[in-house]
């Protein structure tokens, strides 16, 4: 089911009429994310960004030399990645990332 709510708006800040929510079951699910920092001293930032998702408990990791994956709940997973996403893409040097996403958890 899904619900449309209304969203408090303020004139100085654009924002849109409607929230989409949900009340869709709880969903678990893989998630593999490779990061490309486009620096001669890449393996910085990687390593950083690797650290940063093992801060989230609820969220089982498995790094590895070519990407890194993400087990857990699909809210969890999203809000974590997109976080340590932002805090890396602002960086100095571009950044890649190349995101795979299974919609089961197939490590647990």
């Amino acid at each position: 089911m899904i619900v449309f709510g209304q969203l408090p708006c303020n004139q100085s800040v654009y924002c849109s009429q409607f929230v989409l929510t949900s009340t869709l079951r709880p969903m678990n699910i893989s998630l593999d994310i490779s990061l490309y920092p486009l620096t001669p001293d890449y393996r910085m930032p990687i390593l950083r960004f690797i650290e940063a998702l093992r801060g989230y408990p609820d969220i089982e990791m498995l790094a590895n030399p070519l990407s890194t994956q993400l087990y857990g709940d699909f809210d969890l997973v999203w809000t974590a990645v997109g976080k340590e996403l932002r805090a890396a893409f602002g960086a100095d040097f571009t950044e890649v990332a190349v995101i795979k996403v299974v919609s089961v958890d197939v490590n647990g």
